[in-house]
């Protein structure tokens, strides 16, 4: 999809939320409207909230793979315990976000280690 599609896309019914004008086929981030002066910006991907939470899901697994990695050689000490803690929050987190949305559950049962 063209920049200038996604960004009309991304206003409601296509016209400046500011002023009503409509937003020309040739808009590019970043152009003014014509009108009131209003900036256009492109979507973001964290406006979809699904995948957002998704992105930050396989995020937060994949921290956890990595802190499940360096706890093997552990000194003991109480940066590691509260890095455990906080790593057990996570999980839970995770988990009950899950009961939500099935491809979070989908992506939980696959990569989240136990």
């Amino acid at each position: 999809m063209s920049e200038s599609i996604s960004i009309i896309r991304s206003y409601q019914d296509g016209v400046c939320p500011d002023c009503g004008l409509e937003i020309p086929l040739e808009v590019v981030a970043g152009q003014a409207c014509q009108n009131c002066g209003h900036v256009f910006v492109p979507p973001h991907p964290s406006d979809d909230e699904e995948a957002s939470m998704l992105d930050e899901a396989k995020s937060l697994i994949k921290a956890i793979k990595e802190f499940d990695v360096v706890k093997e050689g552990d000194s003991g000490d109480a940066e590691y315990d509260a890095a455990l803690e906080m790593e057990e929050a996570s999980k839970a987190f995770l988990r009950a976000a899950s009961a939500r949305n099935i491809e979070l559950a989908e992506l939980i049962d696959q990569e989240l280690p136990e």
